[in-house]
């Protein structure tokens, strides 16, 4: 996982899985966070508030190519 925060008050948050097992995948990153700005279709779940909750489903057909999430930091 890499999380970048921008100067622009959003966040980019991105996960991979290169040895291609992940069947589901949770993030929790302990940031307060007002909105999802972009998901790629792989995530299923996103919580903001004190802290964001990501879920992500099968991560296996996907390659190990980076899923990338945006948001907007409160």
């Amino acid at each position: 996982m890499l999380v970048r925060e921008n100067r622009n008050g959003t966040a980019t948050v991105v996960v991979s899985d290169p040895a291609r097992r992940a069947g589901r995948l949770e993030v929790v990153w302990h940031r307060s966070v007002s909105a999802v700005l972009s998901t790629p279709p792989t995530v299923t779940s996103a919580h903001t508030g004190s802290a964001l909750r990501l879920t992500f489903g099968d991560l296996t057909g996907q390659a190990g190519s980076p899923q990338k999430v945006t948001v907007r930091l409160t």
